[in-house]
């Protein structure tokens, strides 16, 4: 249902910005309206597809922008942003968000179990603490 929602949003926002684009100059319109067309969609696609997935030895985290694949045995725990704090082979300490579990404060308060639930299940899959 959220992953819907999610996408749901960045649709609207494309549409959004092409109805904003037919209020530029006749030349530029279509360009600007087809550009923000295809970044809504494309931005749409990513927020379906936003997950965490564990494997046996790592974790691929599939955000609205970018993807990253994390070692399991390089995360030293969750924080409660929520986000992987992980240590890379250079020994620095890295942060990826996870922003598909993001409470915003403005969550309906039938909906934030689904938003707590996956990141704590996730810190007790990998054996790390939640901060």
């Amino acid at each position: 249902m959220l992953r819907l929602l999610n996408a749901f949003a960045c649709l609207v926002g494309g549409l959004l910005a092409v109805g904003l684009a037919t209020e530029l100059p006749e030349a530029a319109g279509p360009f600007a309206g087809g550009l923000a067309l295809a970044a809504g969609l494309v931005v749409a696609v990513r927020a379906f597809r936003m997950a965490v997935m564990v494997g046996e030895r790592d974790i691929l985290v599939r955000g609205l922008f970018r993807s990253r694949r994390i070692d399991r045995s390089a995360v030293l725990f969750v924080s409660a942003y929520p986000a992987l704090v992980w240590r890379d082979a250079r020994g620095r300490d890295r942060w990826t968000p996870l922003t598909m579990f993001y409470d915003s404060g403005r969550t309906l308060p039938r909906f934030t179990r689904y938003l707590d639930e996956p990141v704590n299940e996730l810190a007790r899959r990998l054996g790390v603490p939640k901060t």
